[in-house]
């Protein structure tokens, strides 16, 4: 069980397990006076009723934490799990807080900080711990699940989402940029002359090679734009909010970024001589009546004729 303290006013150090019995530190604290808390078993199971079926981090903690504000025992919260690199935040920060690290069956779940304005009475407290029990399962559940998701929708090879995790982001993208009326732009990206790459340098450096344009197109990106490997050796960036003049910007990032990858870093070709790498690239951007099939088809026709143009070259839907 991992040794936590509380911030503030609060003196008690606190850890909480699901299970029976919250374990609970033995330095006193002075009474406070508060709102009653309600009848406990009526409480507990709404938090229970909220929190049943929800496989989403995020929700289950809005969910928890509207819960406390509705009980007058929390102003804000802040969660944090740092093997999933995981940190949350509701509400305001206030004086008074407590915190709570969570472990279920000697897994660490991650930290939650609940903070108000008055001093929390004990039977606040205790209605608090009994609730942190059902929320470590929630969470524990919710975080298994993101891991199984991540392994269907990540590609294991370039850590890049997959094929099918872009069809889903396509559809969302499209129907977001139509709300709004943003412009949406999507680009397809080849490796020139990949099979040779692969007989030079092998599988394993072919894998590199992959690796490496994967990590240049991450590095020539907005954090709001969404890579991934599309098949073989071949990807597609989303571009949100971004024009036609946009995603050629962002194309001559990445070629120059491709550029500069160093093959000689880490293997030897089997021909001796280090090949030079770089892409060619296709662009399209979204139209009102486009499916997410025709954008792709659109962006893919481009990317063939850059090929066709000598490979190097980005070629743009007029």
């Amino acid at each position: 069980m991992k040794k936590v303290t509380t911030l503030g006013n609060e003196s008690r150090p606190r850890a909480v397990a699901a299970g029976p019995a919250a374990l609970r530190g033995a330095t006193g604290q002075a009474a406070a006076v508060a709102p009653a808390v309600p009848e406990s078993s009526a409480t507990q199971l709404l938090l229970l009723q909220q929190l049943v079926g929800c496989a989403d981090v995020n929700e289950l903690l809005a969910r928890f934490f509207r819960w406390c504000a509705g009980l007058g025992l929390a102003d804000g919260l802040r969660y944090r799990h740092v093997p999933q690199g995981d940190e949350v935040r509701f509400g305001e920060r206030r004086h008074h807080s407590v915190r709570y690290a969570l472990t279920l069956e000697q897994v660490d779940v991650g930290t939650v900080t609940l903070c108000r304005r008055q001093r929390y009475a004990e039977a606040e407290l205790a209605c608090l711990e009994q609730a942190l029990g059902p929320l470590a399962c929630a969470l524990r559940t919710a975080t298994a699940f993101d891991e199984l998701r991540s392994q269907v929708t990540r590609d294991p090879l370039t850590g890049l989402h997959n094929r099918a995790a872009m069809q889903d982001s396509l559809e969302r993208e499209l129907a977001r940029a139509r709300r709004y009326r943003d412009p949406l732009t999507v680009m397809m990206i080849d490796i020139d002359y990949f099979k040779a790459l692969n007989d030079s340098l092998g599988h394993l450096g072919g894998d590199r090679v992959l690796q490496s344009v994967a990590a240049a197109l991450v590095s020539s990106t907005r954090q709001s734009d969404l890579p991934f490997r599309f098949a073989g050796d071949e990807f597609v960036v989303l571009l949100p909010a971004t024009d036609v003049g946009g995603a050629q910007a962002v194309a001559a990032r990445l070629r120059a970024a491709v550029a500069q990858i160093d093959c000689g870093d880490w293997c030897a070709p089997a021909a001796g001589e280090v090949p030079t790498l770089g892409v060619s690239i296709g662009i399209a951007a979204g139209a009102s009546d486009d499916t997410p099939a025709s954008l792709l088809s659109r962006a893919d026709a481009q990317l063939y004729r850059a090929k066709e143009n000598g490979r190097g070259t980005v070629c743009v839907d007029a």
